[in-house]
């Protein structure tokens, strides 16, 4: 944990502020797995270009930050959440009588925030293996260019 880039994965963390924020008013919808989709790879692309090492760590620790942070935004802003997203209002209709949807997402959050971490750690990963290439033909282009 020591080893980690702790100032990067505050500047991530706004990457789950961000998403918490659209997806608690509603702004994207039934886009959210793409918004979602985005938000790994910008996270993915930061940690290749910014970390030396300990990709997969940093991608794991980030996914899991950036999922809390969106989640517990969810979690406060509740009432706006569920006017906001009428299609999860039905998904939560669904649960037992007596079972608070709040507290679901609650207990939710941290099995959905590791699953989150591995995806990122994973994409974190590849895009470390991959970015070098691609700035190395960018930079190979350029000088051909001039």
């Amino acid at each position: 944990m020591k080893n980690l880039d702790w100032k990067l994965l505050k500047r991530l963390a706004l990457l789950g502020v961000a998403m918490g924020l659209a997806t608690v008013w509603g702004w994207v919808g039934s886009h959210e797995a793409w918004a979602w989709l985005l938000v790994g790879a910008a996270g993915a692309g930061a940690i290749a270009r910014y970390v030396k090492r300990d990709h997969f760590q940093h991608g794991v620790a980030a996914g899991v930050i950036i999922s809390l942070a969106a989640q517990m935004l969810q979690v406060i802003f509740f009432p706006i959440y569920m006017a906001n997203n009428l299609a999860h209002t039905a998904d939560f209709n669904e649960l037992p009588i007596d079972f608070p949807p709040r507290l679901f997402i609650v207990l939710l959050a941290p099995v959905i925030a590791v699953a989150s971490g591995v995806v990122l750690g994973v994409l974190a990963w590849g895009a470390a293996q991959v970015l070098p290439a691609i700035l190395e033909m960018l930079a190979d282009k350029n000088k051909k260019a001039n």
